[in-house]
């Protein structure tokens, strides 16, 4: 809950502020992981998927097409602003977060990515009313 619905508050704000915002989930753990930890992505994402270390393989051929594909949204993103350009051949269109439906891209293990939307909203929901109750408004200073 704290990174998900911490990341979807930061993705709705950014959003709201005409930043171009994009939501994922990759859902494949590091080999000898029992399941995806905080920043699993890193190595799929720079294509390190290495032997040894402390995120080692050996990592299967999911691993690999998911970090190429991965790799390729966000050097388009890096390179345009947009991980959509130039054209991503063959994978599914990335949309930019809407706090309305809260579209994202899961990398899965056997599926590649996929799109979804509203990833965990009935959590993220309440931890959102819980900020809104204890985080005050942010007004100007009167003077």
């Amino acid at each position: 809950m704290w990174h998900r619905c911490g990341a979807e508050v930061e993705a709705g704000w950014r959003s709201s502020h005409g930043r171009p915002t994009y939501q994922y989930r990759i859902d494949e753990p590091i080999p000898g992981d029992t399941g995806t930890r905080h920043e699993a992505e890193i190595p799929f994402v720079s294509g390190n998927l290495l032997s040894s270390g402390p995120v080692n393989g050996p990592y299967a051929d999911s691993g690999r097409k998911n970090s190429d594909q991965l790799e390729t949204y966000w050097v388009n993103f890096a390179t345009t602003g947009d991980p959509n350009r130039p054209t991503v051949n063959g994978l599914p269109k990335w949309s930019k977060f809407d706090p309305t439906t809260r579209p994202y891209l899961e990398f899965t293990e056997y599926d590649g990515p996929v799109v979804h939307e509203g990833l965990r909203r009935e959590i993220c929901d309440l931890h959102h009313e819980a900020l809104k109750q204890t985080i005050p408004t942010n007004k100007p200073v009167e003077k």
